[in-house]
């Protein structure tokens, strides 16, 4: 499992690793044979590849029979594996280990929900903490082409649980159907709190599946910990799940491709829900681990704070509903936008000579061979000469009654027309019409498209969009 150098000093201090997640245990020798070597060499082999043991345990262990609680065999100390490691200098083999894993043991609780009884049970346990952390597995990111698979849960920070409902056939025996969502969402609808990483994709899911799951019934108990992590330290930026509980919980797991490599299929249908459990049992529960660990900076940002949380089922009832395009309107602005950057390219071209005017060091060498300075500078100390810094360089010459050069001018227009053309006209012509080059013709992809707005993880403002497929 790779350690993250996140590069750099938080605002909040980073956690220190939890050894004992997902599991303990313990190594002894079992034989040393070959070649003989300091106990030095030994210790340090073997230590390089915990990691790689660990995650190898992971893929091995059946994490139902295991590490559920409801399981007779659960922390069973029969559970045990033989490793070889080898110490290899150029293809001489100069130590061979033979290292038994034991005394394999778990603090958590990871259950397949193998029932509607079951289910029905641990549930009302839910319920009755009044908490309750939620995340779901689908076959794909788009709720229009994709459909749920299954869900998973947790009430506390030691059990977390997958309930399979729509795996394939061939898994049929696990599938707890429309009955187990409608367990879950009257859950959701009925406790005081609810845990969700991202939780536009989940609520967009289930409002998919079926009209009756309205997610604004959750609105004010919702609490979306992706939100929570941005107010302790908006100046983080990994917004992912994994390094976010690598930050906060000190928590380190394999991603899904590499936990699941064994499996034959990465779409969540296709994988056997045992095989699938610890993976999607631990989002429900790193995510109510982080919602308990990060409540104290939601408080702290008091109203702020509370806004942004009761944004969010707002924000994906506006996501839901596409915008329709003006596909003529966008050419026409288009082909404008693109001919008045070529003359501009080439005017700039033919004044200032062959320099990339995207590259910051080549703009700063620019500037300073015409004596400009923008007057500001990054972090590395280097003239800063983007668009904003060459329009606010403008302004000061144009007050201080100085001279603008005419290819600085045509310059800040070049790159304010470049940033429109990129951040809009481009994405939108990309997303919805597809351009014949043999028949010059254009072919329209798509009449609407949809917006992912963000009210966190942006660095200019509290509101930016994406694309449809970030969900």
């Amino acid at each position: 499992m790779t350690k993250i150098n996140f590069g750099r000093d938080n605002y909040i201090k980073q956690a220190p690793e939890n050894n004992e997640f997902p599991f303990t245990f313990e190594l002894e020798l079992v034989e040393d044979t070959v070649i003989q070597v300091d106990s030095v060499i030994k210790y340090t082999a073997q230590m390089e590849l915990l990691p790689i043991l660990k995650d190898d345990l992971i893929s091995k262990i059946d994490f139902n029979s295991q590490f559920n609680k409801y399981s007779e065999s659960y922390n069973s100390k029969d559970l045990k594996f033989v490793y070889e490691f080898q110490l290899v200098e150029d293809t001489k083999i100069l130590l061979v280990n033979y290292v038994r894993v034991y005394d394999i043991k778990t603090k958590y609780s990871f259950t397949l929900v193998e029932s509607i009884e079951q289910l029905k049970e641990i549930i009302n346990k839910a319920i009755e903490s009044n908490k309750i952390s939620f995340d779901i597995e689908s076959t794909g990111l788009n709720p229009e082409r994709d459909s749920l698979v299954g869900y998973s849960f947790a009430y506390n920070t030691s059990e977390a649980y997958y309930v399979a409902v729509n795996h394939i056939d061939k898994y049929n025996k696990y599938n707890l159907g429309k009955e187990a969502l409608d367990l879950i969402y009257d859950a959701l609808v009925k406790v005081e709190r609810v845990y969700m990483f991202n939780s536009r994709f989940d609520m967009r899911f289930m409002e998919y599946t079926d009209s009756r799951y309205d997610m604004v019934k959750i609105a004010n108990s919702l609490v979306d910990v992706q939100v929570n992590c941005y107010l302790a330290d908006s100046d983080f930026r990994y917004h992912g799940l994994k390094p976010l509980e690598k930050y906060y919980l000190g928590i380190y797991r394999s991603d899904f491709e590499e936990t699941l490599s064994k499996g034959s299929q990465l779409n969540w249908a296709y994988m056997n829900p045992r095989e699938a459990l610890f993976y999607a049992a631990t989002d429900a529960l790193t995510t109510f681990m982080l919602g308990e660990e990060t409540m104290k900076y939601l408080d702290e940002a008091k109203l702020s704070g509370q806004l942004d949380q009761k944004l969010l089922v707002p924000l994906m009832k506006m996501e839901n509903r596409g915008i329709r395009v003006d596909h003529v309107y966008l050419i026409e602005e288009k082909e404008k936008l693109d001919e008045e950057l070529f003359k501009l390219k080439e005017y700039l071209a033919k004044h200032l000579g062959d320099i990339n005017l995207n590259s910051p060091k080549q703009r700063q060498d620019l500037f300073e061979s015409f004596g400009l300075d923008t007057g500001e500078r990054t972090k590395t100390g280097a003239m800063s000469t983007g668009r904003e810094q060459m329009i606010s360089m403008v302004d000061k010459m144009e007050e201080e009654g100085e001279e603008i050069p005419e290819w600085l001018l045509h310059l800040g227009n070049y790159s304010r027309l470049e940033k429109l053309s990129n951040t809009f006209f481009d994405n939108l012509y990309n997303e919805t019409i597809d351009y014949d080059n043999e028949t010059g013709a254009y072919n329209i992809i798509k009449d609407r498209v949809r917006f992912n707005y963000r009210n966190t993880q942006t660095a200019t403002g509290r509101l930016s969009s994406g694309k449809e497929i970030e969900y």
